[in-house]
């Protein structure tokens, strides 16, 4: 089962490599390349790896085994919940960038028309 954002494209890895009576190795190699597909195609998937093994002897969790899109200069806990300013502070815009002058769109005219 695969959810979220990333889903779709997780499922399709999870379609074509799954097989029968797979090992713990290959099982995790599966994963990790379904949540990679999840990252790489869908923008608003995260940027880590974690994933939990459980098993008959019990539960172990891996947080953060590998970070796919490069994106590891932020380290995951440095972050609060929905604190965006550190993020913010870590994305490098080109110069100038989101800087319209007036005119960039061209518009046809300027009455509004209400259509309720």
């Amino acid at each position: 089962v695969t959810m979220g954002f990333g889903s779709l494209a997780a499922m399709s890895v999870m379609e074509t490599q799954y097989k029968d009576n797979m090992n713990e190795e290959e099982a995790i190699s599966l994963v990790c390349n379904s949540i990679k597909a999840g990252v790489f195609n869908d923008l608003g998937s995260g940027s880590n790896i974690d994933y939990t093994i459980i098993t008959e002897h019990g539960v172990r969790q891996v947080r953060g085994s590998e970070k796919p899109d490069g994106q590891h200069k932020i380290a995951r806990d440095t972050v609060e919940r929905n604190d965006v300013k550190k993020l913010r502070a870590n994305i490098k815009l080109p110069k100038g960038f989101g800087a319209f002058p007036p005119g960039t769109t061209i518009t046809v005219g300027e009455e509004y028309v209400e259509t309720f």
